[in-house]
C-alpha cells in the first residue's frame, strides 16, 4: 500500500530542493514548458500544455491532429491558458464567478490544452497513479482551470491530477453528414488520454494507471468515453469515476438536418456556400451569436418538431455510427462499455440549485423532459406524489413537497437522467465486469462553503456540484464539519484512484464502502455510500462524520428502471 500524507505539514520532504529550481518538463518533439510551484512549495502546475494541433481553419470541427513537432524554445506556463469557445450555459442558470471562472471571456479555438498538477517532491521514476479529469459545463460551456487539483495533490503526494480543455458546444458536436465524426470533442478528450500515455513518465506518472474522472457534463463525458468504439478503451484508462452524470436526449446525424438549415439561415450564408463551408468559414462571435438563436428557435418538422433546440440539447453526443454506435444509455444496458472499474453517484438534491422553490402543485406543464407525453407523462405524474403533511419525506412512496418531486420526476436532473445514472452505471457494469468492482454514493451534503444563514446546523440541500467542492477547494477555507467530510471522500475517492477500491486507503474511522452487490443481489438490494456530516444527535461521537450506507430504495430502483426500459427510451431518446 502507497502510503498517503493526505493532511500533512505545509512543507513536505524535498519540496524544498524543488522550490529553488526552475520546474520546466522537456518532452523531447512535443515541446519544453516552464510551470510553477503552488501551495506551499507542495505542488507542481502546468497550466495549459498543447496536446494536439489547434483545430482552426480547416480542421474547425474535425477530429484532433497529433501535436506538431515542437521547437526548442521553453513555453512558460504558469498562468491559465485561455479556455476553450463559450457557448450557452444562461438556461441552466447556474453561470457565475465560480463557474466561469479563471480566464473569463469568450474564450478561443486554439484550446486543447492540459493542466497537470504534480506533487513536488514526486521524482520522474515515481510512476504514480493518474488522475485524468474532465470538467463538467453541460459539454457547452466552463473549462479546465475552473476544476483546481493543487491542494488535494499537494496534500496527498500520490497522484497526479490532469485536466483537459476540449472543444465545446457547436464546435465541438458539430454533427453533419460531411464530416468524418460528429464528436470531435469527445474525441479530443480521447486524444488527450494518448497524449497521457506517451507523456505522462515524464512528470513521474504511471501512463498504464489512468483513471478518467468527471462531474455533470464530464459525468457524461466519462461514460461517452466507456461507451465510444462499443467500449474499446484502447488501453488508456483503467478505472472511471463518472459522477451527476448529465444524461441527454441522442439523436442520428440526419435527424438533425433541420438544426442545421437553421444555423445555415442564422448565419447569413448565402445560396452559393454550402453548409459545411459556411459553418468552416465563420467568425466565432457569428458562430456563438448564431447558436444562441438557435437554441431559442422552435422547431417545425423532424425529431424536434415543437421544441427548441435549446431544450432537446442540440450540440451534444450524437450517434454517428463511428464513434458512437447508439445511444450511450442502451451501450449500457447492450455491455458495449469498457470493462473497467467504476465508482459513480449523485448528490442528494440534484437540481435543487436551479429554478423556483416555490413550487404549489405538481403538473404536467412542470415538465422538461424531452417528448414525454400522453400516457408516459400520466405515468410519470403517478409515481412522484406529494404529501406534505405526514411530517417527514419517504424516498420510498412519496415526496414531502412538489419541488422535490418536480426535480426527481419532471427534469433532467432527476431520474430520468442524472438521479438515475448511479442505477444505469451500477447496474449495467455490475453485468458486465461483477458487481464487486463497482460501488456508488448519494453524496448527502451541502457544497463547501455554503450560508446557513445562522442555523445551529448546516441545514441546506446537496446541491448538484456539493460533491466537487470537497474534492477542489481549498481546506484551509473549510469549517470543521466540512473539512472533516473533505479529508473522508479525498480519501475514498484517493483509494479508488490510487488502488481500484476505495477501502484500501480510507481512514481508518470511515466505514467499509461496500460495493455495489455486497448484499447478493445487486437488481433487487444494491447497496451505496452516503457522505454527510455528522451532528449532535450521532451515535457515534468518535466519527467524524455520520457517513454510513444504505440499500437504495425500492421504490426509487423501480422507477430508475422504468426511465431506462426500452420504451422510455424509445420516446426520450436518453
Amino acid at each position: 500500500m502507497r502510503p498517503s500524507l493526505l493532511f500533512g505539514a505545509a512543507t513536505l520532504a524535498g519540496a524544498s530542493q524543488i522550490q529553488d529550481a526552475d520546474p520546466i518538463i522537456n518532452l523531447g518533439c512535443a515541446g519544453s514548458y516552464r510551470g510553477v510551484i503552488q501551495n506551499n512549495g507542495t505542488v507542481v502546475s502546468w497550466k495549459g500544455i498543447p496536446y494536439a494541433q489547434p483545430p482552426v481553419g480547416d480542421l474547425r470541427f474535425m477530429p484532433p491532429r497529433v501535436l506538431s513537432p515542437q521547437n526548442s524554445s521553453v513555453v512558460d506556463v504558469t498562468t491559465d491558458a485561455l479556455r476553450c469557445v463559450q457557448f450557452s450555459g444562461a438556461d441552466y442558470g447556474i453561470i457565475n464567478g465560480n463557474i466561469v471562472g479563471s480566464r473569463a471571456g469568450p474564450g478561443q479555438e486554439d484550446c486543447l490544452k492540459l493542466w497537470i498538477w504534480k506533487p513536488a517532491n514526486a521524482p520522474a521514476d515515481a510512476k504514480l497513479p493518474v488522475m485524468f479529469y474532465i470538467h463538467g459545463g453541460a459539454l457547452q460551456y466552463s473549462a479546465a482551470p475552473n476544476n483546481d487539483f493543487s491542494d488535494w495533490v499537494g496534500q496527498s503526494q500520490d497522484f497526479i491530477a490532469v485536466n483537459v480543455g476540449y472543444r465545446l458546444g457547436a464546435l465541438g458536436f458539430m454533427a453533419h453528414p460531411d464530416l468524418p465524426s460528429a464528436n470531435a470533442g469527445l474525441l479530443d478528450q480521447r486524444m488527450a488520454l494518448r497524449w497521457i500515455k506517451k507523456h505522462i513518465a515524464s512528470f513521474g506518472g504511471d501512463p498504464n494507471d489512468v483513471t478518467i474522472m468527471g462531474q455533470s457534463g464530464g459525468g457524461y463525458a466519462i461514460i461517452s468515453q466507456m461507451a465510444l468504439y462499443d467500449g474499446d478503451s484502447q488501453g488508456l484508462f483503467r478505472k472511471a469515476i463518472p459522477r451527476s452524470i448529465q444524461r441527454s436526449p441522442m439523436f442520428r446525424i440526419d435527424e438533425l438536418a433541420e438544426r442545421n438549415t437553421r444555423y445555415f439561415e442564422f448565419l447569413n450564408c448565402t445560396a452559393e456556400q454550402t453548409q459545411l463551408d459556411c459553418f468552416q468559414n465563420a467568425s466565432v462571435p457569428d458562430i456563438v451569436n448564431a447558436y444562441n438563436v438557435l437554441s431559442r428557435y422552435r422547431a417545425t418538422e423532424g425529431a424536434f418538431q415543437g421544441l427548441t433546440f435549446g431544450q432537446s440539447g442540440a450540440f451534444l453526443p450524437t450517434i454517428d455510427g463511428t464513434t458512437l454506435t447508439d445511444s450511450i444509455t442502451r451501450l449500457f444496458k447492450q455491455g458495449k462499455v469498457a470493462k473497467v472499474d467504476v465508482l459513480t453517484g449523485a448528490v442528494n438534491d440534484e437540481g435543487a440549485n436551479i429554478g423556483s422553490r416555490n413550487i404549489p402543485v405538481v403538473t404536467p406543464a412542470q415538465s422538461s423532459i424531452w417528448n414525454l407525453t400522453g400516457d408516459y407523462l400520466d405515468q410519470a405524474l403517478e409515481m412522484y406524489p406529494v404529501n406534505a403533511t405526514f411530517g417527514s419525506s419517504s424516498p420510498d412512496n412519496f415526496f414531502l413537497t412538489p419541488f422535490k418531486a418536480v426535480m426527481q420526476g419532471l427534469g433532467p436532473f432527476g431520474e430520468v437522467g442524472i438521479s438515475g445514472s448511479d442505477r444505469l452505471v451500477g447496474r449495467y457494469m455490475a453485468d458486465l465486469v461483477g458487481p464487486d468492482r463497482v460501488w456508488t454514493f448519494r453524496f448527502n451534503a451541502p457544497g463547501v462553503g455554503t450560508n446557513y444563514s445562522g442555523s445551529e446546523y448546516p441545514l441546506s440541500y446537496a446541491a448538484h456540484s456539493a460533491d466537487n467542492s470537497y474534492l477542489q477547494n481549498a481546506t484551509s477555507v473549510m469549517t470543521p464539519f466540512e473539512l472533516a467530510l473533505a479529508k473522508e471522500w479525498r480519501a475514498y475517492i484517493g483509494s479508488f484512484i490510487r488502488t481500484g477500491n476505495p477501502n484500501t486507503e480510507k481512514l481508518g474511522l470511515s466505514p467499509t464502502w461496500s460495493s455495489y452487490g455486497a448484499l447478493g443481489d445487486y437488481i433487487n438490494s444494491p447497496v451505496r455510500l452516503v457522505p454527510q456530516f455528522a451532528f449532535a444527535s450521532n451515535p457515534n461521537s468518535s466519527y467524524e462524520t455520520s457517513t454510513q450506507l444504505e440499500v437504495c430504495q425500492k421504490a426509487q430502483i423501480e422507477r430508475q428502471d422504468w426511465w431506462t426500459s426500452d420504451a422510455l427510451l424509445d420516446a426520450t431518446r436518453v
